[in-house]
Formats: structure tokens, C-alpha cells, sequence
């Protein structure tokens, strides 16, 4: 979809910028995936806890909490409310044998029904969880596989690359699709390896094994 040749100028410039301290990867998602990897059990009985303390960070509360943006408190509601429901909709987000966009319009749906069920005094303006919430949950769950989404920012990277028949609207599974091999480009660059690896000892696998590397490309 995009050119392999302006990407290859795109990275050079994005490894010199990141060597001198011109761009930094943010560390909230690695430090996020640390957190998620050691907390989440989808089998664990008080579900609602085990959601909550997956999702707490020491850096920040950005991804889950904003203005008139509260999907992980939104989520706990649901988990009270029908518990083994919401212990479901996880299981059928996460399982892998099953398509990527059909999971993610199921558990908006789901999200949409329980959002009906909360008492009045219980409810925000919406429940929050749109498909870049999801994808962010995807992400967590699956580093190496799925990323943030950020189709705005994704788009300006695809016309800096001279990208052709770049659709109004990009599907999910196609931009999972082309962040992935972003990222197996990134991991492939031995000088790109190094800096990151320098920079951030204690989070560099973390970095290198997700795709925080092509998020932070193309949020630049």
C-alpha cells in the first residue's frame, strides 16, 4: 500500500531524530503492558478488581480517563452489573481464531446493551467504548499484534509514504495489517534495535515486542 523506498528515508530520519533526543516513545504504553501483563486473569473470581488493578498505571491515568472520557469506570459498571456478561464479551475479544472486525462490532454492541441496562443516576453521556477503546485493549492484550488506534495520524503517515488507493475510512483489520509490518520493519533495523535498547534498558523488550515502535512513528 505505501513505498517501501519513502519509508526506508522516513526511518533514517526517525532513528537519527530518536538518537539525539529529538522524539522520545512515550513510556505510558510500556508501562501499561507491563501492568496489564501481570494483572490480567480472565479466570479470576472478583473479575472487577482484577479488571481495575490490570488497568492502573504509575505514569498516568490518560488512556482510560478524560474529559468526559471514562470507559474503565463505564466498565466497572457493566462488571457489577452482569459480571460473568462482561467476563464473555473478554473472552470473545480475545480469542484469536475469530475475525478482527466482527469482534470488535460485538463487543460495541454488547457495550451498547448493558449501557441500556444502568440505572439513570448510573449513567454518563455514553458508555465510551468506541473502536480505538477496544484496539487499545487488543493492543495490551496482544502487543505484537494489534496497536493504538489513531487513523488521523495513521493517514498523514500513509501520504507522507506516498501510499496509494488510501480508502476514506480504514478498516481495522487493514490498519492492524499494515501496523504490523511497520513494526516487523522496525524490529528488523539493527541500528534502530540498538538506540532503543540504550534508551530504554528497562522496558526495551517490552518496546521491540509491541507496537508502541509503529505508534510512535506515526504520531510524530
Amino acid at each position: 500500500m505505501f513505498s517501501v523506498a519513502e519509508f526506508n528515508k522516513f526511518k533514517v530520519i526517525y532513528i537519527e531524530s530518536l538518537s539525539k533526543g529529538k522524539h522520545e516513545i512515550d513510556p505510558l504504553y510500556a508501562d501499561a503492558l507491563v501492568n496489564f501483563g501481570k494483572c490480567w486473569d480472565i479466570e479470576r473470581l472478583d473479575f472487577g478488581t482484577m479488571y481495575d488493578d490490570s488497568l492502573k498505571s504509575e505514569i498516568s491515568n490518560r488512556l482510560w480517563k478524560g474529559v468526559d472520557f471514562f470507559p474503565k469506570e463505564t466498565m466497572l459498571k457493566f462488571i457489577k452489573l452482569r459480571k460473568e456478561d462482561v467476563r464473555w464479551m473478554f473472552r470473545d475479544l480475545y480469542d484469536e481464531n475469530k475475525d478482527l472486525a466482527g469482534r470488535v462490532s460485538r463487543f460495541i454492541y454488547h457495550c451498547d446493551q448493558l449501557f441500556e441496562l444502568l440505572p439513570v443516576s448510573k449513567k454518563t453521556s455514553n458508555h465510551y467504548w468506541d473502536e480505538a477503546v477496544v484496539m487499545t485493549h487488543l493492543f495490551l492484550r496482544y502487543p505484537l499484534q494489534y496497536s493504538v488506534l489513531d487513523r488521523d495520524a495513521f493517514m498523514k503517515l500513509m501520504v507522507r509514504l506516498s501510499a496509494k488507493n488510501i480508502p476514506n475510512h480504514l478498516p481495522i483489520t487493514t490498519y492492524s495489517t499494515l501496523m504490523r509490518t511497520i513494526n516487523k520493519f522496525m524490529r528488523e533495523d539493527q541500528e534502530y534495535v540498538a538506540i532503543v535498547q540504550k534508551k530504554y534498558p528497562k522496558t526495551f523488550s517490552i518496546i521491540l515486542a509491541s507496537t508502541i515502535n509503529a505508534f510512535t512513528m506515526i504520531s510524530k
